[in-house]
């Protein structure tokens, strides 16, 4: 049952694990990569049920994505707001520090008729909100910066440039875009945390199978920085 509203759904903008681990190897050899990044997206969503909000998955909404970047993901937001909904909140399946209290607040500011945005610690961002409005210019979105560390801040003027009253949600949160990331998360606890957060989980789903994590952090050598441009649907924030 989604128990804030039905106007507002989440995308999960990610590829498939398989292509993730081609392209990212977070956990060193290819098999380990795969489960690390199916394991994600499951946290990913997981977290949005916890916050009763309907989900869509990018890489299952739109089989055949075409374009730049921006292209792409316009294009699948867009395919989220024809089911019916209003507003459409962008997430990705690499930020395991996002809380469904993030998804929560964004959702508010949504449904204020304002654009919410979740900063990265690297100058990127890790949510953002976009409506029908933003959506309606075939041009919209291909024009920022993507994977770069001015990302965010060229979103910010973009979405004023467009009428648009952006508002940045009270947690920056850190994206894991390398072996590194995996690792420094060890250190800090979020690695422990993704495998015991799914029990957590288990009270927030009846009815929906129990999300697992089971993938060795474990890897020999990644290269450190945002990802670099895409040659199919990604995972972007």
């Amino acid at each position: 049952m989604h128990t804030l509203t039905s106007s507002v759904a989440v995308l999960l903008f990610s590829l498939p694990a398989t292509e993730e681990a081609r392209r990212k190897p977070l956990a060193g050899s290819k098999p380990r990569s795969e489960r690390a990044w199916r394991a994600l997206e499951q946290l990913t969503l997981g977290k949005i049920r916890a916050a009763g909000l309907p989900a869509f998955v990018a890489h299952t909404l739109l089989t055949r994505p075409s374009g730049t970047f921006g292209e792409q993901l316009r294009q699948a937001a867009q395919a989220v707001l024809d089911l019916g909904y209003e507003s459409v909140i962008c997430v990705g399946n690499d930020c395991p520090s996002l809380r469904p209290s993030d998804l929560t607040e964004a959702v508010r500011i949504a449904q204020s008729g304002a654009i919410p945005v979740g900063t990265d610690k690297r100058g990127g961002f890790y949510l953002t909100g976009f409506n029908r409005a933003l959506l309606a210019n075939d041009r919209a979105l291909t024009s920022l910066p993507w994977q770069t560390t001015g990302l965010a801040a060229a979103l910010l003027g973009f979405l004023h440039q467009h009428g648009q009253r952006p508002v940045i949600l009270s947690t920056c949160r850190t994206d894991w875009n390398a072996c590194y990331d995996v690792r420094l998360g060890e250190v800090v606890g979020l690695g422990k945390w993704l495998y015991t957060l799914n029990e957590a989980f288990v009270l927030f789903n009846a009815g929906h199978p129990p999300v697992q994590f089971s993938f060795s952090t474990s890897c020999r050598s990644a290269s450190v920085g945002l990802r670099g441009p895409p040659t199919s649907l990604p995972a972007f924030l």
